[in-house]
């Protein structure tokens, strides 16, 4: 039997101050046109690759490109929650996967100062076998997610 994954390392929270208001944080989390942003450092998301149906049950998918390589990375979730500018739920995997053998990312977008979001990201693993932890982790799932949300972050600032 696998040794189990620590609770500490089976979800992380990323927090970060955005200089732009919920609204439009929200909307570059959902509207494809305002998602080519999307990804960690080196890699490109098309916009012909990105689609969203933005209700709980409804899908979204798309695919980063490495910038390199070519590579490609499609992606994928369900939303479980959808709050307007508020909060997005949904589940994260490489597309093809079983919502059942995937994060759950839960997005808070909060007003902050003066038309200003803080945006409280988390990532939780608690349902995932310890072997897909391990290789999530493996991966640098955090650092990833971290580099992304920067990205963003950087795209507002401009």
């Amino acid at each position: 039997m696998a040794e189990p994954v620590p609770v500490a390392d089976q979800e992380f929270t990323i927090t970060r101050i955005l200089d732009a208001p919920p609204e439009i944080v929200f909307a570059c989390w959902t509207e494809p046109d305002r998602m080519t942003w999307w990804g960690p450092e080196g890699t490109t998301t098309p916009r012909d690759t990105i689609s969203v149906d933005l209700r709980p049950g409804g899908f979204w998918r798309l695919t980063m490109v490495n910038d390199l390589t070519g590579e490609r990375y499609p992606t994928e979730g369900i939303f479980t929650d959808v709050e307007v500018p508020h909060l997005l739920r949904f589940s994260w995997a490489d597309q093809g996967h079983r919502p059942a053998d995937a994060p759950l990312v839960t997005v808070r977008f909060e007003p902050y100062g003066d038309g200003q979001t803080e945006l409280i990201f988390t990532l939780a693993m608690h349902d995932l076998p310890a072997e897909k932890i391990r290789e999530l982790l493996a991966i640098g799932i955090r650092p990833g997610w971290e580099q992304t949300i920067d990205r963003l972050r950087t795209l507002l600032a401009t």
